[in-house]
């Protein structure tokens, strides 16, 4: 019976206090949601329906339009890949100058 309540509470437990460190770790709030929005925002968005796209039709026909549809989604993947790096370098740089400055959320 234990065991039942063995897991989704160790796995609770784990997801609040990886939680806690990172919200401790990042003294600002908006820079917080500024490097999640970052990581997480083009993965779901762009990159997530463009991976989807290529691996559905994958083992189609390969036409002119095939081809050029595969080369538009691998462009806006390496895009959203660009816009997820660039957003990340500057939520970084963000929260090391909110840290150097001394600027916390009261």
């Amino acid at each position: 019976m234990s065991c039942k309540l063995t897991l989704p509470s160790g796995t609770v437990g784990a997801t609040v206090a990886i939680a806690f460190i990172i919200a401790e770790s990042i003294p600002v709030f908006n820079d917080l949601l500024s490097i999640i929005g970052s990581l997480l925002a083009t993965n779901v968005t762009i990159q997530l329906q463009t991976y989807m796209w290529m691996w559905d039709h994958w083992r189609d026909e390969r036409t002119t339009k095939w081809k050029w549809m595969m080369v538009m989604n691998a462009l806006i993947f390496c895009g959203g890949v660009l816009i997820m790096v660039c957003g990340t370098i500057s939520s970084i740089k963000t929260i090391h100058h909110s840290l150097q400055v001394g600027s916390t959320t009261q």
